[in-house]
């Protein structure tokens, strides 16, 4: 029998703690003793499950995780909380979330803003145990930060159009300067977005991105059409604010165009697909 939605939403608030096994198993009984493979860990991963956080990206074979405006209708938040059980994510119901503009605007929140989604800005930090942060995402690259002394954890959501107004960089001298967190500790994540490959660009663009960043992040393909190289303007943005290369690291896999063994998409994409509300999401929390 499917489960109420309004009831849902009630026992998301007052019964947090039981809702993910619950949900997870009237969704998938069977997923509770075999649905437990997770992907091979990166080293970044290998550093961070020894460190007092978690991180991590769905894939399309974990649903879609709707927008900041549907993400709590049943189909999209029982993804969300399977999606959290699996990788040990504490706490999904009061997850935080934003609605991006594809600006630079980043916002501070807290135990306040527990299972709510911050209007208008593109990136949410917080120094706030068991807080998760989501960040949602087709082909636009989620950025995830984290501290060698765990202090702070931040979701950023970089397009082309936040990666050229400098939301990385800026974000970094933020840390520093309202709240003294060295550059040099500071872990950056990009996580799966468009890749040269598949992210061709028109001369506007090209023009804007020339404008503040190194040639190299314009590149052409077999075609002769200019593409964006994303992740490299993200990088340098990184390197620039005082991060050390060492701490960046990227999965390098194309929204649009990365395959499972089957030969199935491995996420959504708007380039590929032009279906608005499929969308992956990226979570890091302080545990």
């Amino acid at each position: 029998m499917p489960l109420d939605y309004q009831k849902v939403q009630y026992v998301c608030a007052h019964y947090q703690h039981i809702l993910t096994i619950i949900l997870f198993c009237s969704i998938n009984t069977s997923a509770l003793f075999f649905d437990f493979s997770v992907a091979p860990a990166t080293e970044q991963e290998e550093l961070v499950s020894t460190k007092r956080l978690r991180l991590a990206t769905s894939v399309m074979s974990d649903g879609s995780m709707g927008t900041s405006k549907n993400y709590r209708e049943y189909e999209h938040l029982s993804n969300i909380l399977r999606f959290f059980f699996k990788h040990g994510i504490p706490d999904a119901p009061e997850h935080v979330t934003f609605t991006p503009v594809h600006g630079k605007r980043t916002a501070l929140v807290d135990a306040s803003n527990a299972g709510t989604a911050i209007p208008d800005c593109d990136g949410i930090y917080t120094f706030t145990p068991r807080l998760p942060l989501l960040a949602r995402s087709q082909d636009c690259a989620p950025v995830l930060l984290f501290d060698e002394n765990q202090t702070f954890v931040a979701a950023l959501h970089a397009g082309w159009r936040g990666a050229v107004a400098g939301i990385l960089g800026e974000f970094v001298r933020k840390l520093n300067t309202e709240h003294g967190i060295d550059p040099a500790t500071v872990h950056v994540k990009i996580c799966p977005c468009l890749l040269p490959c598949c992210f061709e660009i028109q001369q506007d663009v090209c023009d804007k991105v020339l404008e503040n960043f190194p040639k190299t992040a314009i590149g052409k393909n077999t075609r002769e059409q200019a593409v964006l190289n994303l992740v490299r303007i993200l990088a340098f943005q990184a390197s620039d604010a005082g991060i050390r290369t060492q701490h960046i690291s990227n999965d390098w896999e194309c929204t649009s165009c990365t395959k499972n063994n089957n030969g199935s998409y491995r996420y959504f994409s708007w380039r590929r697909d032009h279906t608005r509300g499929n969308n992956m999401c990226s979570v890091i929390v302080l545990l």
